[in-house]
C-alpha cells in the first residue's frame, strides 16, 4: 500500500474529488505523468488497452466527441487530437505533456468521451434481457473480489460487509424523498469498510481508486464527509505542498460552496445522530457485459461492452464505527426516526 506522501498531483486530485463530491466535467487538466498510469485507470474503466477491438471501441468514443463539437459548436480540433496515434496521446495531452498548446482542447474531448460512454452504457443496459438484480449481484462480485485482493494485500481493512436493501427499504427510501417517484436509490447496494484506525481513512480511499474504479465515476454531489479533514491532512504531508496551489478550484474550494448552481455534497441525512461520523460517496460502477451475453441485435445496434451500476461505499475507522452505535446514533434509533417521519408525511390531513 502506497504512504500518502508519496502520491502524486492527480491522487491528491482524485482524494479531494471523492471526499467532496465534485465533478470531472468542471476540472481544466489531467495530472498523468506515466503511460502505464493511464493504461491502468483504462482497465479500471473495463478497457483492455492491449485490445485492437477495444482501442476501436475507444476510438469510436473520441469520434463522437469531436464530431459533437464540429456540429454543435464548430469547434476546430486539430487532428493530433481527433485523431490520436495512441488512445493513451490524448490523456497526456490533457496532462499538459508533449504538446502543451492541446492540453484545452484534449480536456474538453475526454469530458465529452465521458458522458458520451455513460449514455452507450444506459443504452446497453435498457437493452440487454438482464434484470437489475443480475447488475447488482455482478457488482457485488466485483467488489468482493478486489476487496479481498487489497486484503491479502495488506491494505489494512479490518471488516467488510455489503447491504442490499429490502423492498421495504426502498419504499421508506423514496417515502423519505420529496421527488419520490422521481428519486434515484444511489445506496441499494451498500459496502461498509471499517479500517483499523482513522489514520488509513485516506490511504485506503486511495487504494480503492487504484484497484476498484476509476475516480471520475464517483457520482457528483453525492459524498458525505465528516470524518477526514482534508485541510488538516495537507497541513501535516510537507511533499503535498507543492500541489496545493495546482488543485482544481484552488484550497478554497470547500465542503458546502456551490459551484454552476449545485452544492458538491450530499445533504446530511436530517435522520442520522448529531454525533455520527462516516465518510460515503457513490460510485457509477463499470461492469464488462461479455459477448456471448450480447445478442447480434445488440451488437449491431451499439458498440458498448460496459454497464454501470450504482454502488455506495462507506468507510470508518472501528473507534467510530463503535460509537457510530451508541446513543441516538443506534441504527434501530434511526429506523425509528424514519418511520415516525414517514408515518407523519403519509397521515398528513388525514385521519389515521
Amino acid at each position: 500500500m502506497k504512504r500518502l506522501d508519496t502520491l502524486v498531483l492527480l491522487d491528491v486530485e482524485a482524494l479531494r474529488l471523492v471526499l467532496l463530491g465534485t465533478s470531472v466535467i468542471d476540472w481544466q487538466r489531467l495530472a498523468f505523468t506515466q503511460r502505464s498510469d493511464i493504461d491502468r485507470f483504462l482497465r479500471l474503466c473495463q478497457f483492455d488497452p492491449g485490445s485492437p477491438t477495444d482501442q476501436l471501441w475507444m476510438r469510436g468514443v473520441i469520434d463522437d466527441a469531436v464530431n459533437y463539437l464540429r456540429e454543435t459548436f464548430r469547434y476546430r480540433v486539430p487532428s493530433q487530437v481527433a485523431k490520436p496515434d495512441n488512445v493513451q496521446d490524448l490523456f497526456m495531452f490533457a496532462s499538459g505533456l508533449g504538446e502543451p498548446r492541446f492540453r484545452k482542447i484534449s480536456c474538453i474531448v475526454l469530458k465529452l468521451c465521458h458522458v458520451i460512454q455513460h449514455v452507450e452504457g444506459r443504452d446497453l443496459f435498457h437493452r440487454l434481457p438482464m434484470a437489475e438484480e443480475q447488475f447488482g449481484a455482478m457488482a457485488e462480485q466485483r467488489v468482493n473480489e478486489v476487496l479481498q485482493q487489497m486484503r491479502d494485500a495488506g491494505v489494512p481493512i479490518k471488516m467488510a460487509r455489503s447491504s442490499v436493501k429490502s423492498r421495504a427499504s426502498l419504499i421508506s427510501k423514496l417515502l423519505q424523498k420529496a421527488e419520490t417517484l422521481a428519486a434515484e436509490i444511489y445506496d441499494r447496494i451498500r459496502f461498509q469498510l471499517v479500517v483499523e484506525r482513522r489514520e488509513d481513512v485516506l490511504s485506503v480511499l486511495h487504494e480503492l481508486t487504484q484497484r476498484m474504479f476509476p475516480f471520475h465515476l464517483v457520482v457528483p454531489s453525492q459524498s458525505h464527509n465528516s470524518l477526514v479533514d482534508f485541510r488538516k491532512i495537507c497541513a501535516t504531508i510537507p511533499s503535498w505542498q507543492p500541489f496545493l496551489s495546482e488543485l482544481q478550484f484552488g484550497m478554497d474550494f470547500s465542503v458546502g460552496t456551490e459551484r454552476n448552481g449545485t452544492t458538491n455534497q450530499s445533504e446530511h441525512n436530517a435522520l442520522s445522530g448529531s454525533t455520527y461520523q462516516i465518510l460515503k460517496f457513490v460510485v457509477d460502477m463499470p461492469l464488462r457485459i461479455e459477448d456471448h451475453l450480447i445478442s447480434p441485435e445488440i451488437m449491431a445496434a451499439t458498440r458498448a461492452r460496459t454497464v454501470n451500476c450504482l454502488v455506495e461505499f462507506q468507510i470508518v475507522d472501528a473507534a467510530t464505527a463503535a460509537l457510530n452505535e451508541q446513543g441516538d446514533n443506534d441504527h434501530e434509533r434511526y429506523k425509528a426516526r424514519q418511520r415516525l417521519r414517514i408515518l407523519r408525511r403519509l397521515s398528513r390531513g388525514l385521519l389515521a
